[in-house]
C-alpha cells in the first residue's frame, strides 16, 4: 500500500514501462485479433487500458485530459501507444500539481463503494497488469513475439543460453 505519492509514482513508472513494452510490439493488424467471437479484441483491450486512467481517477477529483471510454479505438498501434504514454505522463503530473501525500487517506465513492484514494490507485495498477496479461496471450494469438514483462518470454531463453522450459 502507499503511504506517500511518491510510492504510487515510482510503482507506477515500473508498470508504465512494462505496459509500454507491450503496447510498442503491436502491429495495427495485431489490434483486431478477437479473444474470441463476440468478446473484445486486443486493440479494445488496450484502450480500455488508456481509458481507465482517466475514468478511474476523475473519480478521485484528479483533474488531467486523456481518453475517456466514449472516445474511438485507434486502428493505429503508435496512436494507441502514444495515447498511453501522454495520459500516463499527464496522471502523474495533475498528481504531482493538485494532490499532498494526505489525499491517499480520503474516502471517494468508486462505482459505488467506499474506498481510500489509496485502495484506488493500489486498483489501478492491478487492473492494468491484469489487462496487460490479456493482451500477452493475444499477442501470441496474433503471431507477435512478446515481450519479457517479469520475466524472460519463450523466445528469450535462447538468448540467455539457457533451454526454455518445457511445454
Amino acid at each position: 500500500m502507499y503511504t506517500q505519492l511518491n510510492d504510487f509514482i515510482a510503482e507506477w513508472k515500473q508498470e508504465t514501462e512494462l505496459t509500454a513494452r507491450v503496447f510498442h510490439r503491436l502491429t495495427d493488424e495485431s489490434l483486431e485479433q478477437p479473444v474470441a467471437d463476440g468478446f473484445r479484441t486486443l486493440g479494445r483491450i488496450a484502450w480500455h487500458i488508456v481509458c481507465s486512467l482517466q475514468e478511474t481517477l476523475s473519480l478521485t477529483g484528479l483533474s488531467f485530459e486523456a481518453p475517456n471510454a466514449e472516445s474511438t479505438v485507434p486502428r493505429s498501434a503508435a496512436v494507441l501507444s502514444s495515447a498511453y504514454e501522454a495520459a500516463s505522463y499527464a496522471m502523474l503530473q495533475a498528481m504531482h500539481e493538485q494532490w499532498e501525500d494526505s489525499v491517499l487517506r480520503e474516502t471517494r465513492d468508486f462505482f459505488g463503494t467506499p474506498k481510500t484514494v489509496e485502495a484506488a490507485l493500489d486498483g489501478l495498477v492491478h487492473h492494468e497488469i491484469h489487462h496487460r496479461g490479456q493482451l500477452l496471450i493475444l499477442m501470441r494469438q496474433a503471431g507477435l513475439t512478446v515481450p519479457d514483462v517479469y520475466g524472460p518470454t519463450l523466445e528469450m531463453w535462447g538468448g540467455y543460453g539457457m533451454q526454455p522450459p518445457q511445454v
